[in-house]
């Protein structure tokens, strides 16, 4: 068989990606229906100290700072009264006080449950999305990630690594790899993400897990992750 065909048991990434889009489409009013049912959630009977609701709007500061700030204070909170409330529906509120989504403060508050302030100190050289990059090590592995990548500042210009090559390195991927190669990380992460949210509809996730399954065979240094079929 030539090399650029396939037998009929094997799907093509256009195949996938075509499949993923009607899964998306299927699953769009379901999803929007799901959504729609949380943004009606009322949050009324959460109640936040006055001195709470003005920590949260204040710590909205510019550069990364402020992140850093609203991740210690969603920890803060969703310890002290998230079994009252529901974590979930906790950040949501936390979210609207402080004009982000759930997921945003979700995030933050991963961060800084991750990296303790001195840390964050210790590292300042690295913006959130460096340290967020260097995260997806693990506990084992951040550490080796972060210090290579304010090592190799005189290989990017004079600045610690970029998010991008931080991703490739974790992964051992060569930085002259083809274009190709460096968008599909792309979508691998995006999909890693999605998979992570938790309240993505069963199609789209199946999607994603063959993405990553796919991605994992073609792309020498992709972790495959999530691979458990419904």
């Amino acid at each position: 068989m030539p090399e650029n065909e396939m037998s009929s048991g094997e799907q093509s990434a256009a195949d996938i990606a075509g499949e993923l889009y009607k899964e998306v489409a299927a699953d769009y009013n379901g999803g929007k229906k799901a959504k729609e049912a949380f943004d009606r959630d009322d949050l009324s009977d959460i109640v936040l100290p006055d001195e709470a609701i003005n920590r949260i709007v204040h710590t909205r500061e510019k550069g990364d700072d402020s992140k850093w700030a609203e991740g210690r204070l969603a920890v803060e909170l969703v310890d002290e009264y998230g079994k009252r409330y529901g974590k979930g529906r906790l950040r949501k509120k936390i979210g609207i006080e402080a004009g982000y989504a759930a997921a945003t403060i979700r995030d933050r508050e991963a961060m800084a449950r991750f990296f303790n302030e001195a840390i964050v100190e210790d590292y300042g050289v690295l913006s959130y999305s460096q340290m967020k990059a260097c995260k997806a090590a693990g506990p084992d592995g951040w550490k080796d990630l972060a210090d290579w990548a304010v090592e190799s500042a005189d290989d990017f210009g004079g600045r610690p690594a970029p998010v991008d090559a931080i991703n490739m390195k974790r992964r051992g991927i060569p930085r002259d790899d083809p274009t190709w190669i460096k968008q599909a990380i792309r979508v691998f992460d995006l999909c890693e993400v999605l998979l992570g949210v938790g309240e993505v509809p069963e199609g789209i996730a199946k999607g994603c897990r063959a993405f990553i399954r796919h991605a994992g065979e073609d792309v020498d240094g992709l972790q495959v992750a999530n691979e458990k079929e419904e």
